[in-house]
């Protein structure tokens, strides 16, 4: 699904929010999980709070000991049902946010 603009087929939007924006990639592991890759006009920090905002407004906990490892521009964040590890990063004037979703 790259480049298509789309979410991968089956992805839970309702209960795994992305930001708005540009969606560069997306793909689909059966049973497994995803992995889509979204680009915006924020500084990745700014980001990558939004994303983690919008996680933890659908129910999502942060493990800030995971986070911490990874450092500023990276988070995971977990359900009974999924665990998500979002990253953000500068490149060629806009941020990537990459969404790795793995089904619990």
């Amino acid at each position: 699904v790259m480049g298509s603009g789309d979410l991968p087929e089956g992805y839970p939007e309702d209960e795994v929010p992305v930001l708005d924006g540009e969606i560069l990639m997306g793909t689909a592991s059966e049973g497994e999980g995803y992995m889509v890759v979204v680009t915006v006009e924020d500084e990745p920090g700014a980001a990558l709070d939004e994303a983690v905002s919008l996680l933890e407004g659908a129910g999502f906990e942060s493990d800030p000991e995971m986070g911490d490892m990874m450092g500023e521009t990276a988070a995971v964040l977990t359900t009974a049902k999924y665990s998500v590890m979002v990253t953000a990063a500068a490149d060629t004037g806009q941020t990537g946010v990459t969404y790795i979703v793995s089904v619990e």
